[in-house]
């Protein structure tokens, strides 16, 4: 897949994704840390690994690695949150300046630059 393409698939997954934690923190969805922490189990991930780590320039590509290894990190802390019952930590990052939110815009934003 050509990286404009990909690169416009993984932002419309980051998109998804915040309506995936909306139906996780309701109850409607489970999500396993462990999986979730994991950078190279996503669509995007496995591209990045594979044919990004060829076709990005090295400098854009070791910040999109390590802005998307982050925002996975975050994201599993969202889970094991709330299945420690603090959901209002796991909202707080979910919320409009929180963890979550911030760490998706940031990679999202150097994927529009990359793009």
């Amino acid at each position: 897949m050509a990286q404009k393409e990909e690169i416009s698939h993984a932002i419309a997954a980051h998109a998804s994704w915040k309506a995936k934690f909306k139906d996780f923190m309701a109850g409607k969805l489970e999500l396993d840390a462990h999986v979730v922490r994991q950078n190279n189990q996503c669509q995007f991930g496995k591209w990045l690994e594979g044919e990004g780590k060829t076709s990005l320039d090295k400098a854009d590509y070791e910040d999109i690695h390590r802005l998307h290894t982050e925002f996975h990190k975050i994201a599993a802390d969202v889970i094991v949150k709330k299945k420690k019952g603090d959901v209002q930590g796991a909202e707080a990052d979910l919320g409009f300046t929180g963890a979550f939110t911030k760490a998706s815009a940031v990679l999202t934003r150097k994927m529009m630059d990359v793009k």
